[in-house]
């Protein structure tokens, strides 16, 4: 489905979809969201495919992009406490091998 995705993307897509996104569950909170016409054929698509519902791909992306996020601020918590370098005295550096 990306190269579906990948296809669909782009400057062409002027107008946008509106849909609404709900969950399953009693709890689950609905909102709105637009997305542009081909992305929405191509989630319909996916979704069609999968057997599963827009809501239940929308969910997915999101969890995914906030555990990305989780792990970077992991990752940069882990680093705090090592030197850092300032970019001007790595340019100097360079300068004085004579790579820049």
């Amino acid at each position: 489905m990306r190269s579906v995705l990948a296809r669909l993307s782009g400057d062409a897509m002027m107008s946008c979809h509106q849909v609404i996104v709900k969950g399953n569950m009693p709890n689950d909170a609905r909102t709105t969201v637009y997305l542009k016409p081909k992305v929405y054929r191509a989630l319909k698509v996916k979704a069609a495919e999968t057997d599963r519902t827009i809501s239940e791909l929308v969910n997915e992306a999101v969890i995914e992009l906030l555990r990305e996020d989780a792990e970077d601020l992991e990752a940069f918590e882990k680093r705090r406490k090592e030197p850092s370098r300032p970019f001007e005295k790595a340019l100097e550096d360079l300068k004085r091998d004579g790579l820049l």
